[in-house]
């Protein structure tokens, strides 16, 4: 029997058989590659899921601090308002010392013309006090020649201050 080199329906067969067996060798080999991928996928996954906790865990102290934050503007706000309130309180106070300053400022003596005022009320002073001596010299000049007084009691009176007179009689 002749031999033919042409492939049997068996030898097809085993080849295909091969084929299969190479290929299911492979994806076998491509699955445990893909069941390690998957494990390093699933161990990022679980490094992610951490990362993912700390943010939310870093979005809580945010948003506490946010809202602190925001407490610290409102009584910052409060305080400057009420400041701003009383500052105004004393613009307004102090633009009536202010006008009352400038009003006492207006009307108050100054030191000369009170210097001036009180020379003169001296100088009235002591006109009107001559006025008297002389009517108390004058008296006294009638009292002596009506002998009701005698002439050194006279001078003695005559003598005394503020206007002291000396008679050489």
């Amino acid at each position: 029997m002749i031999m033919s080199r042409e492939p049997t329906i068996q030898d097809v067969f085993n080849l295909i058989q091969d084929s299969i067996q190479r290929n299911a060798d492979h994806f076998a080999k491509q699955d445990a590659r893909f069941d390690k991928q998957d494990e390093v996928f699933a161990k990022q996954d679980a490094r992610f899921d951490k990362q993912d906790e700390r943010f939310a865990t870093h979005d809580a102290r945010f948003d506490e601090i946010d809202q602190k934050f925001q407490d610290v503007l409102e009584a910052i706000n409060t305080f400057a308002t009420h400041v701003e309130e009383r500052l105004d309180g004393h613009d307004r106070q102090f633009v009536t010392m202010q006008l009352q300053m400038n009003k006492i400022q207006n009307t108050m003596v100054t030191k000369d013309f009170l210097e001036n005022k009180l020379a003169d009320f001296k100088g009235e002073l002591v006109v009107l006090s001559r006025k008297g001596n002389t009517k108390l010299s004058v008296l006294i000049d009638e009292l002596v020649d009506q002998h009701v007084l005698d002439a050194k009691t006279a001078v003695k009176i005559l003598a005394l201050e503020p206007f002291p007179q000396i008679h050489l009689s």
